[in-house]
């Protein structure tokens, strides 16, 4: 099943909150994630397109707050975080603001925060019908996500628990997210990202792996 770039939110065993995305495409898979001063940035390895859809920072972090998503709003969504905005009116106005992705599919905008301050973990999504924000409230050792096609919406149908031993590092997140289930049964992986909150900020991971024809 195809259901595009997805972000994920969940807690180790110890109710540590780790925050992942995971690029998978079909239009633009020469792509891979590169770690920046301010977080882990999705780069085009052609030089036929410097869309702002295709190239963006998926991921921006401080020593506080954690931001994902799948477009050029992670950023926003963070700068009115960091200018002290509460952190759901920083997911709604900018998501209301920018909408969706205007492209040919109309892609919706994802976005996943966690607010240590608060010890508060958000998805978002704004679609060409919808606005959706909700705190998620998860146990330790379960993972939610939200995804751009098909599993479009925040629901708790796209929560599932993981194994004591899978998940202990922000490596092991990005690892989940491609290999396991039912992550792996989504197709046109391209690479994937983690951040996973610790005493100093936030411990970050990439994966860059394409599965061609998958």
């Amino acid at each position: 099943m195809y259901i595009g770039r997805f972000v994920t939110l969940g807690r180790m065993a110890d109710g540590s909150a780790f925050i992942g995305y995971r690029v998978s495409s079909r239009s633009f898979p020469n792509r891979k994630l590169i770690e920046t001063d301010t977080g882990i940035q999705v780069v085009n390895l052609e030089t036929a397109t410097t869309s702002r859809f295709v190239s963006y920072h998926a991921l921006v972090c401080s020593e506080h707050v954690a931001v994902a998503g799948n477009g050029d709003h992670v950023t926003y969504i963070f700068d009115q975080i960091n200018g002290n905005a509460p952190v759901k009116q920083a997911l709604t106005n900018v998501l209301h603001g920018m909408s969706y992705e205007h492209d040919q599919y109309n892609t919706p905008r994802i976005a996943g925060i966690i607010d240590k301050k608060s010890s508060e973990c958000y998805l978002g999504i704004v679609s060409e019908s919808d606005l959706l924000i909700q705190k998620i409230e998860l146990e330790p050792l379960q993972i939610q996500y939200i995804a751009t096609y098909n599993h479009n919406t925040i629901d708790r149908s796209y929560r599932h628990s993981f194994s004591h031993n899978s998940i202990k590092s922000a490596k092991d997140v990005c690892n989940v997210l491609v290999d396991k289930q039912p992550f792996s049964e989504f197709s046109f992986p391209v690479s994937c990202c983690s951040a996973l909150a610790i005493p100093e900020g936030f411990a970050k991971s990439i994966r860059n792996e394409v599965y061609p024809g998958k």
